[in-house]
């Protein structure tokens, strides 16, 4: 529809419009300018400040092949790395029943996402139940805490099911002989502890890595976000990008943010 108002370049004062618009569309709005050229080029300012361009620019850097999507729900990360333009190989891991189904029908249009099967990543082999919430992304293995229940609604686990666990280390092995750079992102609401302890291996050979770490605790248990921090410091990264992700007008503060980190020393290439 936008395509029918704008097909000129605009002036600064329209392109400031613009970029305000761009930012209050919701994400099918946004697809649709990302794979529109005319609009792609209206809205280039804002699109080159977006946090999924910025996302793309790092793994570009680092010469990522492939991304592991730990706790992918239904594929959100997938649609923002394709929207802006990577195109390497994509591995999803998923443990919610539901979400995963959606997973494995949605990666039918993309030969190179691949899904692993339904399983969590964690520090050993076992199973456990986790918590499927209202809202599926804020499903866990973890149980939520008073705070996040009172702040968003849509937390509150409305079943359980029962999920293998897998450490991280054992599911790449296979993939080491296969890809140059290989970057994990890491969304699994509050059990990022234990996949950091299920991958030590690992750690010492992906290229990068996005953890979503909490300025409060919104999951019983979690780690604290500064003890990430420094255990990420000590095997190497540093960090390249910070995004953010949950602001909490309930709390009037910032609650989440995403930390993408790469190898010390990541020079542009």
């Amino acid at each position: 529809m936008l395509a029918c108002v704008f097909w000129t370049v605009p002036e600064p004062t329209e392109r400031r419009y613009l970029v305000r618009l761009l930012t209050s569309l919701g994400r099918t709005a946004k697809r649709q300018v990302l794979k529109n050229p005319i609009l792609r080029k209206m809205f280039g300012e804002q699109i080159r400040w977006s946090a999924g361009n910025k996302l793309v620019t790092c793994l570009r850097n680092n010469r990522i092949d492939l991304v592991v999507d730990i706790g992918a729900n239904v594929g959100q990360t997938q649609e923002l790395l394709r929207d802006y333009g990577y195109s390497g190989d994509i591995l999803s891991i998923e443990p919610g029943d539901e979400a995963h189904a959606v997973l494995l029908e949605k990666s039918v249009a993309d030969s190179r996402w691949a899904i692993a099967p339904r399983m969590a990543i964690g520090a050993e082999v076992g199973r456990s139940r986790i918590n499927i919430a209202r809202a599926s992304d804020l499903s866990s293995l973890l149980t939520a805490s008073p705070t996040l229940r009172a702040t968003y609604p849509g937390s509150e686990a409305i079943r359980t099911e029962e999920v293998e666990i897998v450490p991280l280390d054992e599911i790449l092995e296979p993939y080491w002989s296969r890809y140059e750079s290989i970057f994990v992102k890491v969304d699994t609401q509050g059990f990022e502890e234990a996949v950091l302890d299920g991958a030590r291996d690992s750690l010492r050979r992906i290229a990068g890595i996005q953890l979503e770490l909490s300025l409060v605790e919104l999951y019983e248990g979690e780690p604290n976000y500064l003890g990430v921090l420094r255990r990420l410091s000590e095997l190497g990264f540093e960090p390249h990008l910070i995004l953010e992700t949950n602001f909490s007008f309930h709390l009037r503060r910032q609650v989440q943010f995403d930390l993408v980190a790469f190898r010390s020393g990541s020079q542009p290439k």
